[in-house]
C-alpha cells in the first residue's frame, strides 16, 4: 500500500525500496567503479567454482581426502603468514600494480596447478597462491579510495564486505 507520509511517498514493500535505494545511486558510477563491480563479481564466480571443482577433480583422480586437506590447510597457513609481506610490498610499490600483479600471477599459479599431476607442485601452489592473493587482498581497499569518488565508496565498500562474508561461508 502505497500513501503519504509528511509529504514523501512509502513503499509497502520495504525490501524493494531498499534494493531501489541502494542500486540507484550505482547508475552513476564512474568507469573505475563499475570495472571493480564486474572485477568482484567474476571473480567470486571463478574462486568458488574454481575451488569447489579442483578438489574434486582431485579426488577424481589419485589423490585422496588427505591430500587435498593437506593442501588446503597449506593454504591457509601460507595466507596468515604472506598478509603482512604482501602488505608491506603493496605500500612499497603502490596500490594499482598489486592489485593486478595479484590477480595475473595468481592466475599463472592456478593454471600451473591446473596442468600438472605432480603431488608438489599441487602443494606447493596454495603457498603461492596465498602470497598472491594476500597482495591483491592488502591493496584492494586502498585501491578502492584513490580510483572512486567519495559518493561511491559506500557502495564499492559494501560490496568487497559482502565478498569477503561470502568467501569466509565458503572456506
Amino acid at each position: 500500500m502505497n500513501g503519504s507520509l509528511n509529504g514523501t511517498t512509502t513503499n509497502s514493500d520495504p525490501t524493494a525500496s531498499f534494493i531501489q535505494d541502494y542500486i540507484a545511486p550505482t547508475r552513476e558510477f564512474g568507469r573505475n567503479a563499475n570495472l571493480y563491480v564486474l572485477h568482484v563479481i567474476g571473480m567470486d564466480m571463478i574462486h568458488g567454482s574454481f575451488n569447489v571443482l579442483f578438489n574434486l577433480c582431485l579426488l577424481a583422480l589419485v589423490f585422496d581426502v588427505r591430500f587435498v586437506g593437506l593442501r588446503l590447510t597449506i593454504g591457509f597457513i601460507a595466507s596468515a603468514i604472506t598478509a603482512v609481506p604482501a602488505g608491506l610490498v603493496s605500500d612499497r610499490i603502490g596500490r594499482k600494480a598489486p592489485f593486478i600483479l595479484g590477480n595475473r600471477i595468481g592466475a599463472i599459479v592456478v593454471l600451473v596447478m591446473i596442468h600438472t599431476r605432480s603431488a608438489a607442485l599441487l602443494l606447493a601452489g596454495p603457498a603461492f597462491a596465498a602470497f598472491f592473493e594476500n597482495l591483491h587482498h592488502t591493496s584492494e581497499a586502498a585501491s578502492i579510495v584513490e580510483n572512486s569518488k567519495l559518493s561511491e565508496r559506500i557502495h564499492l565498500f559494501s560490496r568487497l564486505s559482502c565478498r569477503c562474508e561470502l568467501l569466509e561461508a565458503n572456506a
